[in-house]
């Protein structure tokens, strides 16, 4: 099941295809190619929130799939990296960084 999705992944290819398509609809396209949905005429909020959607909906799958779901967690915790670093980072600069911390990490960024 797995590898029936590897030939939809968005590529190396896929993504330089993506910079050097000239419209935002041109690059939106790539994604539907790789099961995003139609992004096309989406907002850049609302293109984010469904990249967001999507890529969790592919963690429960994924977690749904394998024997044990713990195995998944160890890819969920580069956001909990990238939540912690934001954080240190947003402290020492006085400043607020709550609109690029993930909710796909182990652990909730609002309990770091």
């Amino acid at each position: 099941m797995l590898a029936a999705r590897e030939t939809k992944m968005l590529s190396a290819e896929r993504m330089e295809r993506m910079i050097d398509a000239p419209t935002n609809e041109e690059a939106a396209k790539i994604l539907e190619e790789c099961g995003y949905g139609d992004l096309s005429g989406l907002s850049a909020k609302d293109a984010a929130a469904a990249l967001e959607a999507h890529i969790a909906a592919l963690f429960d799958e994924v977690e749904g799939m394998v024997p044990e779901a713990q195995l998944v967690q160890l890819f969920r915790l580069k956001y909990d990296y990238h939540n912690a670093k934001a954080l240190i980072k947003a402290q020492a600069m006085g400043t607020d960084c709550g609109a690029i911390l993930s909710q796909r990490g182990t652990v909730p960024p609002q309990k770091l």
